[in-house]
C-alpha cells in the first residue's frame, strides 16, 4: 500500500514495454502518481519486502494504491487507472462491452512482445557496449567488471523469462500483427472502433517491427535501427505509421515516459 499522501506508487523497469502500457494508462486517465525506477540488482528483495510477495515469479510494473493493495499486471494498473481517473470528460478505456475483448487484445500484444524482448536479449549477448548501457551510472567504469556484471544481468532476465522466450516466434508474431492490420482497416483506424486500451497495447506491440522515434523516445538513431526488424518492417510498414499517429493523437504530452524495447 502507498504511504506517499494517497498516491500510488509505480514501480517499473526503465525502457520496458509493460511499464510503457502501464504509465500510458495512468497519464491518459490523469492518474497522479510517483514512479520509482526498478533495478534488478539491488531492488529484488526491497521489491518483495515491499509488495509481500515472498514466492514466485516477480515481474514489474508493480501499483502500489492507497486503499486497493497491490496490483502486479499492466493489464490490471490499466483498469485500476481506467476506475480512478481524474476527469469525468476522459472516455473510459475498457468500455463494459469491449472488456473481454480488450483482454484478447492485450494478450495478442504479450505475443508480439515476447518476441521482442527475445531480440532484445540476443541483441545485448551480442553486443557488450549496449549491455554496459543499462548498468547504472557508478557501475559503468568498473572495466572488465562492469561488463560481467551485465552478462550477469543478462542471464538473469533470460532464465527469468525462459517460459515466454521459448514460445515465442517471429510466425506468432506475424499472425497478430496481420490481425491488427485487419482490425483497424475494419474499425476505422482503430481496434475496436474507439480509443480503448486495446489501442494502447497494440501501439506498444508494434514496437517489435520498429521502436517509435522523437519525440516519444530517448534511444539514439543507432539504437533504434539496432532494434529494428528489417523483414517486420517490409511486411508492416503501415502498422509503423498506424502507431506514430496513435502515439501523435494520444500518448499523453505531459508524459516523461522512455517509449523503447521490450525487456
Amino acid at each position: 500500500m502507498s504511504k506517499n499522501g494517497g498516491k500510488p506508487e509505480l514501480v517499473g523497469l526503465l525502457g520496458s514495454a509493460w511499464t510503457l502500457k502501464a504509465r500510458w494508462a495512468l497519464k491518459s486517465q490523469e492518474v497522479k502518481y510517483n514512479f520509482i525506477p526498478y533495478s534488478p540488482i539491488f531492488g529484488a528483495y526491497w521489491l518483495r519486502y515491499k509488495s509481500g510477495k515472498w514466492s514466485g515469479q516477480l515481474t514489474t510494473p508493480i501499483l502500489f494504491t492507497p486503499n486497493d493493495g497491490v496490483l502486479f499486471e499492466s493489464f490490471d494498473i490499466a483498469q485500476w487507472a481506467d476506475d480512478h481517473g481524474n476527469t469525468a470528460s476522459t472516455p473510459s478505456l475498457f468500455p463494459a462491452d469491449k472488456v473481454e475483448d480488450i483482454r484478447r487484445w492485450n494478450e495478442a500484444s504479450d505475443t508480439a512482445l515476447y518476441f521482442a524482448r527475445a531480440q532484445v536479449y540476443k541483441l545485448l549477448a551480442q553486443n557488450r557496449a549496449a549491455r554496459v548501457s543499462l548498468l547504472p551510472p557508478f557501475m559503468k567504469a568498473l572495466g572488465p567488471l562492469a561488463d560481467a556484471v551485465s552478462s550477469w544481468m543478462l542471464w538473469q532476465f533470460s532464465s527469468k523469462y525462459a517460459d515466454t522466450t521459448s514460445t515465442a516466434s517471429i510466425d506468432k508474431t506475424r499472425a497478430v500483427l496481420k490481425s491488427l492490420r485487419a482490425a483497424i482497416e475494419e474499425n476505422n483506424g482503430y481496434v475496436l472502433g474507439s480509443f480503448t486500451y486495446a489501442d494502447i497495447t497494440m501501439a506498444v506491440a508494434v514496437q517489435v517491427v520498429a521502436p517509435v522515434g522523437p519525440p516519444f523516445t530517448k534511444l539514439s538513431d543507432d539504437r533504434r535501427e539496432d532494434l529494428t526488424n528489417h523483414e517486420l518492417q517490409a511486411e508492416f510498414g503501415d502498422l509503423l505509421t498506424w502507431r506514430d499517429a496513435i502515439f501523435q493523437k494520444h500518448f499523453p504530452k505531459c508524459a516523461s515516459v522512455l517509449a523503447a524495447a521490450a525487456v
